[in-house]
């Protein structure tokens, strides 16, 4: 695990994911906060396989397909990379 994701807060993460997630959707952007479902800002399921991507990416994490495949919004993902980076 990457020493400098360990130190990241809850809101630095959430804010990477955010940029992440809004570089991939562009729909009611005003209106997009953590609980929002990424298919009702126009996300499709490629959109949501490139945020996942993306998000794995960035921290340096692998989110296995299963568990992918439950994440509809961003305090999901939010939540998954916390609990990832804390085992």
């Amino acid at each position: 695990m990457n020493s400098e994701l360990a130190k990241s807060t809850r809101e630095d993460i959430e804010e990477k994911v955010q940029k992440i997630v809004l570089g991939h959707i562009s729909k009611d952007v005003e209106k997009f906060n953590n609980s929002s479902k990424l298919l009702e800002h126009g996300a499709d399921s490629l959109d949501a396989v490139e945020i996942i991507m993306a998000a794995e990416e960035e921290f340096g994490i692998e989110i296995p397909d299963e568990d992918a495949q439950k994440m509809e919004t961003v305090g999901q993902i939010v939540e998954y990379i916390i609990k990832k980076t804390n085992n």
